[in-house]
């Protein structure tokens, strides 16, 4: 019975301390107790301090965490990190996230006075769509005894720690390595069309009516006729990237500079889909995902309509709008800012084109 106690009170400290149960906190731990600090998804370690004890032969850690900008997005957050082995007691500590683009989330210690050090365990984190780069070693960046203290930048994480014990002192000399983190992808540098696969219809749509009876006047007499806001807004123009396989770029990217970016253009007779520079979409500088634009006079369309209506004429007219819509599948290629990473993304463009309306006349004279 005292050997089943004996199993069990240790199963449960092991279990204890392997369970998150400290959840998403980085409180100081107190001297000789344990230290847990863990980054909620889509952050990363941006800060640690340490203070030495000789009293206690130990150290306080402090970890802080930070926001990763742009949106690091984790897809799981019930197993979106890994835990790495502890070092053994008074050994050497060693942790190289770089050639696997891991970086530091977070970090767990146990102190064993015996030994006088702690055992370290840290969480580290990587994403395809992410990598590690201008990686620094900063070597013994605190004295036996002393302070530790590193404040990362907006833009860094820590990717690689290692640390030898010290018996005569009871403490350890760290390195950290800093890198920058990048998204792998976040200038486009082309989009190809494949127009001869385009799926393009039209229609033509009544956006506006009037009429004049002029029957009985005695001079001729003008019909006006305008494009009402509700026809205005079904005449809306668009367009929507749908990616299907590949890398899923983000929802808007900058245009690597001297790169053109064309778009797709619907001729509003033949319907043939032609690729150039739009006047209704610009790429120069920034491509996005989706927008679309009204139909409106700000957006350079006309929206009113003018007759001669002649004396003894009953005048009508209706204005017609030809729209057309296409599917074009697309292979878009991008890159991150340094040209390291490369990425391909294909799918379907689904465009919406409204062209310039026109009066169509019906005057009936007697």
């Amino acid at each position: 019975m005292k050997i089943f106690c004996l199993l069990f009170v240790g199963l449960y400290l092991k279990l204890a301390q392997a369970d998150p149960k400290d959840g998403y906190t980085c409180e100081t731990n107190g001297w000789d107790g344990h230290q847990w600090c863990l980054c909620k998804p889509g952050e990363r370690v941006a800060s640690i301090h340490s203070e030495h004890s000789n009293h206690n032969e130990d150290r306080q850690w402090t970890l802080t965490c930070g926001v990763i900008q742009p949106e690091f997005i984790v897809e799981n957050e019930n197993s979106w990190y890994e835990e790495t082995s502890p070092n053994g007691w008074d050994g050497e500590l060693w942790w190289q996230g770089t050639p696997e683009n891991k970086f530091l989330v977070g970090m767990t210690s146990e102190h064993d006075n015996h030994h006088e050090d702690r055992q370290f365990r840290f969480f580290t984190v990587y994403s395809d769509n992410w990598y590690v780069t201008d990686c620094i070693w900063h070597t013994a960046v605190n004295h036996l005894d002393g302070v530790l203290d590193w404040t990362l930048g907006a833009d860094e994480v820590f990717a690689g720690l290692h640390s030898i014990h010290h018996n005569s002192q009871e403490d350890r000399i760290w390195d950290l390595q800093v890198c920058k983190l990048r998204k792998k992808c976040t200038e486009i540098t082309s989009i190809e069309y494949e127009t001869v696969a385009s799926d393009v219809s039209s229609e033509e749509v009544f956006a506006g009516h009037g009429q004049f009876d002029n029957t009985n006047g005695a001079s001729d007499n003008s019909l006006t006729v305008s494009i009402s806001q509700t026809a205005g807004q079904s005449l809306t123009e668009s367009y929507s990237y749908s990616q299907s396989s590949g890398y899923e770029n983000e929802i808007s990217m900058s245009v690597t500079a001297g790169y053109k970016i064309g778009f797709p253009m619907i001729d509003e007779f033949s319907l043939e889909v032609t690729v150039g520079a739009s006047s209704t979409w610009n790429f120069e500088e920034t491509w996005t995902r989706s927008s679309s634009k009204t139909y409106s006079e700000e957006n350079g369309r006309t929206m009113t309509f003018t007759s001669n209506c002649k004396a003894g004429c009953l005048c009508q007219m209706d204005v017609i709008v030809t729209t057309a819509s296409g599917v074009v599948p697309y292979t878009m290629k991008s890159q991150s800012v340094d040209g390291k990473y490369t990425c391909e993304e294909k799918g379907e463009l689904k465009v919406d084109y409204s062209f310039d309306g026109r009066a169509v006349e019906n005057d009936q004279c007697t």
